[in-house]
């Protein structure tokens, strides 16, 4: 039996974008990222139900993910900032990384679904054949990054 990787698919809704600000880079060859921290709501096991975005930021529980720049770039162009209240569509390996300061997922993003109250429905890859958009994976040109996070205030 052949050995697949595979990530699960979720949808984290109503979360709030808290931050962006350039990712660390891996290596000198890979490309410029943007990383985006969301405090999204969660599930409290044994009292069934949902903790608010406001106890959320409290415990610091962050959902990050990461973006290339001309995704960074159309994300702001729909009207993407600090405090947008959206619904994105991730891939998701279900590990979670903690330490006793800051908990919180790693996600790759997939699609914006909402932004503030209002359709949006941007994907990163064409959602009738699956493939992906060659957008957001290829490496980005030498943009300014200082200009693309100063613009985000």
């Amino acid at each position: 039996m052949a050995n697949a990787k595979h990530l699960d698919i979720v949808r984290i809704d109503d979360c709030e974008v808290i931050d962006a600000f350039k990712a660390e880079k891996k290596s000198e060859n890979s490309a410029d990222k943007i990383q985006i921290t969301l405090a999204a709501r969660r599930w409290i096991p044994g009292k069934d139900k949902l903790m608010s975005i406001e106890h959320v930021k409290f415990f610091e529980f962050w959902t990050k993910f990461k973006v290339t720049l001309p995704v960074w770039e159309r994300l702001k162009l729909l009207g993407l900032r600090k405090g947008s209240v959206c619904s994105f569509e991730f891939a998701s390996d279900g590990w979670t990384q903690q330490n006793s300061s800051n908990s919180g997922s790693w996600y790759t993003f997939l699609g914006l679904v909402k932004l503030d109250g209002k359709d949006i429905n941007y994907f990163v890859y064409d959602q009738k054949q699956g493939r992906q958009d060659d957008l957001s994976f290829e490496s980005s040109s030498n943009t300014d990054l200082v200009s693309a996070i100063e613009s985000y205030d």
